[in-house]
């Protein structure tokens, strides 16, 4: 998994989150003015659709939290390495001037 793919999903679940709700209602609705199910069947089928989406949704949250997470931490231990090797450059130029320091005043 990338962030790019991450991308992608969260791109399906706002276009799902559209789109969904809105073809669901109007298929019960169509459904409703058949004839084909009475009110409150086509309710707990409406309720059982919600109730699907948000575990799914959930679920797909709880997946990509972890994820991001994990790249949270990696980076964030990456850029201590990074800072550790800087300090340790820094403290290497140091000592580097303070030798070339000492050879230009042994030859004045």
């Amino acid at each position: 998994m990338n962030t790019e793919k991450i991308q992608k999903e969260v791109m399906w679940w706002n276009r799902a989150a559209l789109i969904v709700p809105i073809v669901s209602t109007l298929l019960l609705f169509i459904a409703y003015q058949l004839g084909l199910a009475d009110l409150y069947v086509l309710f707990y089928i409406a309720l059982g659709m919600y109730i699907i989406t948000a575990i799914v949704w959930w679920w797909w949250t709880m997946k990509n939290v972890i994820y991001l997470s994990k790249v949270l931490f990696r980076t964030s231990n990456n850029i201590n390495i990074v800072v550790s090797e800087i300090k340790h450059m820094k403290d290497e130029l140091k000592i580097a001037q303070e030798a070339l320091k000492e050879i230009n005043q042994e030859d004045k």
